[in-house]
């Protein structure tokens, strides 16, 4: 199999504390970051200090790679963070294949590219392969009522993200129980989680094969981007998941602190 390009991309934005501490978690568990040939982090709104400490960070960690800062400050509209997931867009277009970070998820597993890079060029169907959702326990009559495929045959280690697309992306299917025990060993507290039906596509650690994302029309300035997009992207193509979760959640509960929607004045 001839060699893939791959590109590191990452959002953040006014999080050193979190930056610091999830750049280095890429390097200690992705086996074969020898694969990423270039590395992009978008940054929205940080302080020109934390900018020039990220900098620092990044480059003594990955003195071998092509490295590119892109800031967005001054955005001409209220959708700051579709504003920069359409540059996202763009900029990863000579690519095969975008292994996506975020400022808030830490990893904690090793994983291998090349093995997700294997799934993909074997099954034209997958789109993203997510690497930060556990297997979560299905009720049998939800899978039965709404013919739900969850195992995927190809690979054990792996299952299928399921969408009903028949009822509303959003609603809540089942309590979660699995993300309930997994949330409180985060939080440090009981936990409450429902899984919701939601279209397949996120921006959470894991490899997306970008002929296949960008064969989706580019995302829209609206509410919710990550669903717009993903109703769209379920069109076409599945998510599988890893059946154990390679990162772990360390930025604020939604419902108990400022996010960085909320810092930069930013609708979702």
């Amino acid at each position: 199999m001839e060699n893939k390009k791959v590109v590191l991309t990452m959002t953040c934005s006014k999080r050193l504390h979190l930056f610091k501490r999830v750049v280095p978690s890429s390097k200690q568990h992705c086996l074969d970051l020898d694969l990423v040939s270039k590395i992009l982090i978008y940054d929205d709104s940080s302080s020109e200090e934390d900018r020039k400490e990220m900098t620092e960070i990044v480059n003594n960690l990955f003195p071998d790679k092509d490295i590119e800062f892109k800031y967005f400050n001054d955005i001409p509209t209220q959708y700051r963070h579709a504003y920069i997931i359409q540059h996202w867009y763009e900029d990863i277009a000579n690519f095969d294949y975008v292994f996506h970070l975020e400022d808030d998820r830490i990893m904690n597993l090793d994983f291998l590219l090349q093995e997700i890079i294997n799934i993909m060029e074997n099954d034209e169907s997958v789109g993203i392969v997510n690497i930060s959702q556990v297997k979560r326990k299905f009720p049998q009559d939800l899978i039965n009522e709404y013919g739900l495929k969850i195992e995927y045959p190809k690979n054990e280690n792996y299952w299928i993200w399921p969408y009903i697309k028949t009822k509303e992306c959003g609603e809540m299917l089942f309590y979660d129980d699995v993300r309930c025990e997994e949330g409180s060993k985060e939080y440090g507290f009981n936990y409450f989680e429902y899984f919701i039906n939601y279209a397949g596509f996120g921006l959470q650690p894991g490899l997306m094969n970008i002929n296949r994302i960008r064969s989706i029309e580019k995302f829209k300035l609206v509410d919710s981007l990550e669903a717009d997009f993903g109703k769209r992207y379920s069109e076409k193509y599945i998510t599988l998941c890893h059946n154990q979760s390679k990162s772990s959640h360390i930025g604020s509960v939604w419902f108990q602190q400022t996010s960085a929607y909320d810092m930069n004045n930013s609708l979702r």
